[in-house]
């Protein structure tokens, strides 16, 4: 086929092929290309877009590919540090047998240019996304657990990999935005909210932050890599023969929040954002302990921290894990493909009922 340039895109078809560095993925033996956007009102800041791929020979691979391209939409100085931290992740990481996607392109976003692209593995055929509402399943939960302590491990086992993940120039004055979002949930119950929001603005500062983001050797053991935004549009399940999700984790998508610093933060956003408080309350124990099992699994039964360590280090992250949750909550609220079940805003009331559960337990081991 002839060249042509990807709608909605700057990007030639010849220019993806070649970037996958396979050499028969070439015009000469393309037929035809498909591509559609995918993910839509989940991708907060870039767009995705699935290339399905017609060859002239049928055994000829990949049958499709996936291309994230980074949008500001007003996020300029937050995206040139997203977008080359899951870069970085991808060419850091993904020469490991970890649960991600393959990778086989990258160039960094920048405000002076639209060339800013990823090129990956598309998963959308044999795996899907479970429902943030009502949430994840035990069998999910554990699941993803399992594979944070495999990738926790070997950024263990790994060095000098820190400085590939620099934070936000502006993450401090990010911390006191949040609290104005957190503040939003009072207008939407105020009955269960007014005198609990306030309540937890002291958790909205840097110093609640560098519990979970930091370089330096904290709680009794050294930083991990950190995913940082564990919500359910991140996380793929295999899907069974009706479309939904199974219990068998596919890949762990989007780690733009990537940072290094205390792994609890991944299973407490984990916990609050995907499964209902009681669940949580019931269980966070049993998962840490699981954690901590497959922790040693994974580093050849050899334990990195104790149990009393993991619990601090636990507990250290739940303050801000609740500030990107309550940060987050005005936003889901009015989000169709997360609220909405069998009718319109089915599971808004189970939303406001996690928020309203995470802030009690914060404030309660915080003394606030």
């Amino acid at each position: 086929m002839t060249d042509s340039i990807i709608p909605e895109t700057i990007f030639s078809i010849s220019f993806i092929l070649e970037k996958l560095g396979i050499s028969t993925c070439c015009l000469e033996n393309l037929e035809k290309y498909e591509s559609r956007e995918i993910a839509k009102g989940l991708g907060f800041f870039s767009k995705i877009i699935k290339i399905t791929f017609y060859w002239k020979d049928s055994i000829l691979l990949p049958k499709s590919i996936v291309l994230k391209i980074p949008v500001a939409n007003g996020y300029t100085d937050h995206l040139e540090y997203a977008f080359q931290r899951e870069l970085n992740f991808y060419q850091i990481f993904g020469k490991f047998n970890i649960k991600v996607p393959k990778f086989y392109y990258g160039y960094p976003f920048h405000r002076h240019h639209n060339h800013g692209i990823m090129i990956l593995e598309d998963l959308s055929t044999s795996g899907c996304n479970p429902r943030m509402l009502p949430g994840l399943t035990n069998e999910q939960v554990e699941a993803v657990i399992d594979e944070l302590a495999k990738i926790n491990v070997i950024s263990w086992q790994n060095h000098g990999w820190y400085e590939s993940f620099i934070e936000d120039a502006d993450q401090a004055e990010f911390l006191t935005d949040m609290y104005g979002y957190a503040l939003d949930i009072i207008k939407i119950q105020p009955e269960a909210f007014e005198n609990l929001v306030p309540r937890t603005k002291s958790i909205y500062t840097y110093e609640t932050y560098k519990k979970v983001q930091y370089t330096e050797d904290k709680y009794g053991f050294p930083p991990s890599i950190v995913h940082s935004d564990l919500w359910a549009p991140n996380i793929i399940f295999e899907k069974d023969e009706n479309g939904n999700p199974t219990s068998n984790l596919l890949t762990i998508i989007d780690w733009q929040n990537a940072h290094p610093g205390n792994p609890c933060e991944d299973i407490t956003r984990l916990l609050f954002a995907n499964t209902t408080g009681e669940y949580r309350r019931s269980n966070t124990q049993r998962l840490l302990k699981f954690y901590k099992e497959r922790v040693e699994f994974y580093n050849n039964n050899k334990a990195l921290f104790t149990l009393d360590q993991l619990l601090e280090a636990y507990k250290a992250s739940l303050g801000y894990t609740l500030a990107f949750f309550s940060f987050g909550v005005p936003h889901y609220h009015d989000m169709e493909n997360v609220v909405d079940g069998t009718y319109p805003g089915e599971y808004k009331e189970e939303l406001l009922n996690r928020v309203r559960m995470c802030s009690e337990d914060v404030i309660q081991e915080y003394g606030l």
